[in-house]
C-alpha cells in the first residue's frame, strides 16, 4: 500500500483498538504516502482526529493535501423520499 498510485481508506477513526496498533500503523502508512493520492473517509472532523492522534491530523493537512468536511446524514438513516434518482 505504501507505493500504490491510489489508496482509499474508509471510515478512519472508527476502529476500536485500545493498544494503539491501528493508529500507529495509519500514522506510518500516511508518512509513506507523501505525494501519492490517498482518499480518506471518516465520520470524524479534523479536530476529532487531532484529539485521537495529532500525528495523523498533521499528515492529513500538510503540504498540498486537501481536507474537505462534508455534513450529511448516514445513508442508511435517510428515508426513501430523500433519495433522488
Amino acid at each position: 500500500m505504501r507505493t500504490w498510485p491510489v489508496l482509499f481508506l474508509d471510515d478512519v477513526g472508527a476502529e476500536r483498538n485500545a493498544s494503539g496498533f491501528a493508529t500507529d500503523e495509519l500514522n506510518a502508512l500516511l508518512g509513506y504516502r507523501v505525494d501519492r493520492w490517498t482518499l480518506i473517509t471518516s465520520n470524524l472532523d479534523i479536530e476529532a482526529i487531532k484529539a485521537m492522534d495529532g500525528r495523523i491530523s498533521s499528515r492529513l493537512i500538510r503540504g498540498k493535501n486537501i481536507c474537505a468536511g462534508v455534513n450529511t446524514h448516514d445513508f442508511a438513516e435517510r428515508c426513501d423520499s430523500d433519495i433522488q434518482p
